[in-house]
């Protein structure tokens, strides 16, 4: 008997590699038809389009679950022999576990990467960065496409509108942030180490001015800085993958650039981000859909950032796609990458905390003063969160 799933996402950048699938996958199965259905918002939408299959953001999932929305398929993986799940990158898969279920499938690694403007920097006559490099090869590389007395000045590095840059810098100082990710029971911003990279990053503004000063964490500076790089006025920049040449916007990078992996101190730390594959609990045609999930995972041709699975993370069909720039940032990023979990806790911080920075930045606190009274504003709200 004929049937016909409903396969939904949200990803305009994918939509002709999901529609060339589709038709692939029909070859394959000529009893399955897949009907690809882009929506603006997944979540929003996905009881209005009655999805059988979908593709969603790795923060949105929880809520899925919690509205028994999705299908459990660990029954389902544990019957499918030949599925590679020893090949997924380490992690990415637990990302999608809850309750000791897993309720998706990795279908996209996006990591953080570090941007450059080619051309300012050949400008500056300054060599590009290059993998590997240290916060010591950085600095030098952002005071080389520095010019901060020129108007409008012309920083070597922004900072980055979500406000990642900083906890990175932490992380591969080797400090945390919490005791515990996922199920913390107390902040750890104390901790000298997150101290003195918290410091670090606020010199490359005040000390050597290589950065714009961070003003207020929900300042409409963030996005200001941010968009620098389209004036041409940045040499880096710190993004996920999927945004490279604008891709994510509605303006092209108006001039060449470059990506490295962001530069390393005592750890080599990056975040990944993630989507993966659901079934939707509604769908009267579970294995239908798993077969779509393994084709999309093991044999389809798609517009990754990142392939969730080594195999085609280091297929030569990849390289060829996205260049050999990005595919060795690719393979350095996926195998060192730190996945951010959905965390409850997160949620529960009080957003005038996060304006650490900009105190510091102005002289008001010292780094250990400002990071010690948000310890006392994130242990509280940790322990709200306990109870």
């Amino acid at each position: 008997m004929p049937i016909t799933l409903r396969f939904v996402f949200s990803d305009r950048t994918k939509e002709s590699k999901y529609q060339d699938a589709a038709k692939a996958f029909k070859l394959k199965y000529p009893r399955i038809t897949v009907e690809v259905l882009r929506v603006n918002n997944v979540p929003r939408q996905l009881g209005i389009v009655s999805a059988d299959v979908f593709e969603a953001e790795q923060f949105d999932f929880p809520t899925f679950v919690q509205r028994n929305a999705v299908w459990d398929l660990t029954p389902i993986l544990e019957s499918a022999v030949d599925f590679p799940v020893n090949d997924f990158y380490p992690r990415l898969l637990d990302l999608f576990r809850q309750g000791g279920k897993l309720w998706g499938i990795p279908a996209n690694v996006d990591p953080w990467v570090l941007f450059y403007n080619k051309d300012l920097f050949a400008n500056m006559n300054v060599p590009y960065p290059q993998p590997g490099w240290t916060w010591e090869d950085f600095l030098l590389t952002a005071r080389g496409v520095s010019n901060p007395i020129e108007n409008p000045p012309q920083y070597g590095f922004v900072p980055d509108p979500y406000g990642l840059g900083v906890w990175a810098l932490i992380y591969q100082h080797g400090g945390r942030v919490v005791d515990n990710l996922v199920q913390p029971t107390k902040a750890t911003l104390d901790d000298l180490r997150v101290v003195e990279a918290v410091q670090w990053y606020v010199d490359l503004a005040t000390k050597h001015q290589v950065m714009p000063a961070v003003t207020s964490a929900a300042d409409s500076q963030y996005q200001t800085t941010a968009s620098a790089f389209l004036r041409g006025k940045a040499g880096m920049w710190m993004l996920p993958l999927s945004e490279r040449g604008g891709l994510s916007g509605s303006r092209p990078w108006p001039f060449s650039w470059g990506v490295v992996p962001l530069p390393q101190d005592e750890e080599r730390i990056t975040f990944l981000m993630a989507s993966g594959y659901f079934i939707a609990a509604g769908s009267s045609h579970p294995r239908e859909s798993w077969l779509w999930i393994e084709y999309l995972t093991k044999e389809a041709v798609l517009d990754w950032d990142v392939p969730p699975r080594r195999a085609v993370a280091k297929s030569e069909a990849y390289r060829k796609r996205v260049g050999a720039e990005i595919f060795a940032v690719a393979q350095e990023a996926a195998e060192y990458g730190m996945t951010l979990p959905i965390a409850v806790w997160m949620v529960q911080i009080p957003g005038e905390s996060m304006n650490f920075l900009a105190d510091i930045m102005a002289g008001k606190k010292t780094a250990a003063e400002a990071l010690r009274e948000v310890q006392v504003q994130w242990d509280a709200a940790i322990q709200r969160m306990s109870k």
